[in-house]
């Protein structure tokens, strides 16, 4: 982004939540019930996806925000030196914003352990390993 400003070039990122489309549906039918655990399925329809983030892309946000707050708060924590559409607001949430990503951390890695013990992945423990022998 910062490369480009000077040609003119503006460049602008999308983060769309799970949007309910036949390829989100397809892909649901193959995951893992962890993955349900993690991040249940309450998917945006796909025109509202689509009206959020063309009207961010048409006002000129670097973030085009989604219909999905906690994803657009969370995205906005780990922006770095991007631009920020809301500084004041991201400032006085980013401290909360820290505790929340720790803690989706611990449990999205809780889950995946979970998952490796049930098929046995690199990731199980030894114990875990040990019971199925």
């Amino acid at each position: 982004r910062n490369e480009l400003s000077g040609l003119g070039v503006r460049v602008q990122i999308g983060y769309p939540p799970d949007t309910d489309t036949p390829g989100f549906k397809a892909e649901n039918e193959s995951k893992p019930p962890e993955t349900l655990q993690m991040v249940p399925i309450d998917a945006y329809p796909a025109d509202r996806v689509a009206k959020s983030m063309l009207s961010y892309a048409e006002n000129g946000y670097y973030h085009l925000l989604s219909p999905d707050l906690l994803q657009n708060w969370l995205v906005s924590a780990a922006a770095g030196v991007s631009p920020r559409g809301f500084v004041i607001i991201e400032s006085l949430l980013l401290p909360i914003a820290s505790i929340v990503e720790s803690l989706a951390v611990i449990w999205f890695d809780h889950v995946a352990r979970r998952y490796a013990a049930r098929v046995g992945g690199a990731g199980a423990t030894a114990a875990v390993r040990a019971k199925r022998e």
